[in-house]
């Protein structure tokens, strides 16, 4: 379990780096995509290569088993996305190239990067997952099809908010123990990245859309506030209780 969580810890964290310079680019203008949708399936290749070489390095091959899973939940939307044609297909091959390519890189050099920071990353990271996945499959209800239309998007977005927030309260009452505040924080800085990037480029059509669009946004944001009020309560309670966490106490170490 613990290779499994810190494999998609790892692949959650480059994903959110990756992802938000790829944005970043893709809204400057420098980089390109064909057609009218922005391809940022790319980013998989990157982030499943991390995560696959750092479960091997901490739990062997078997803690590739998660993100197999991960890369291979698009198949539960399949039946549920009309006209879904070879270039959906192949825009999904990333994430598994991606984690070929983290098997030879274990293979030549296993990182030996194991941390609580990746473990938390990998609770958020799996919180997200099913409002991902509900939302496809929701979306595409015949009743969502009709007039209450508008009432279903807005029960996707209000969910894939919720789970980003419930990610992050799990994450922090992880980490708790483990990291530092400075870690704490630099933790939900990091998974926060994406959500700042978005709503940096695209945050003003929330005038048009309401404030629920800028939540959804921000969801990233949220989750990371989130970790960190988690985190800080959690120490704080089991401070008073006659023990203090390494949050609170003074020169913590996070260890590697």
């Amino acid at each position: 379990m613990r290779a499994w969580l810190t494999g998609v810890g790892a692949m959650t964290l480059a994903n959110a780096i990756v992802f938000s310079l790829a944005f970043e680019l893709w809204s400057d203008g420098i980089l390109q995509f064909r057609g009218v949708r922005p391809e940022f399936e790319i980013v998989g290749l990157p982030a499943y290569a991390f995560g696959a070489a750092v479960a091997v390095g901490t739990g062997g091959w078997r803690g590739l088993i998660a993100l197999v899973v991960l890369a291979s939940l698009w198949m539960v939307d399949v039946p549920f996305i009309p006209g879904a044609d070879r270039d959906f297909f192949l825009r999904q091959l990333w994430a598994y190239a991606g984690i070929v390519l983290g098997m030879l890189i274990a293979a030549v050099r296993p990182p030996r990067l194991s941390s609580a920071a990746f473990i938390g990353a990998g609770v958020y990271g799996i919180a997200i997952v099913p409002s991902a996945l509900l939302a496809t499959v929701i979306l595409q209800q015949p009743l969502c099809q009709s007039d209450t239309a508008a009432q279903c998007i807005t029960v996707v977005d209000a969910f894939s908010v919720l789970s980003s927030v419930v990610g992050g309260v799990a994450a922090g009452l992880v980490v708790r123990r483990k990291l530092s505040f400075g870690g704490t924080t630099l933790l939900a800085l990091t998974l926060a990245l994406p959500s700042a990037v978005v709503v940096a480029h695209q945050g003003w059509m929330w005038q048009y859309d309401g404030l629920l669009l800028l939540a959804v946004m921000a969801r990233s944001i949220a989750g990371g506030l989130a970790l960190v009020l988690a985190a800080v309560v959690a120490c704080r309670r089991r401070d008073r209780g006659g023990v203090a966490g390494p949050m609170l106490r003074p020169h913590a170490r996070t260890p590697a």
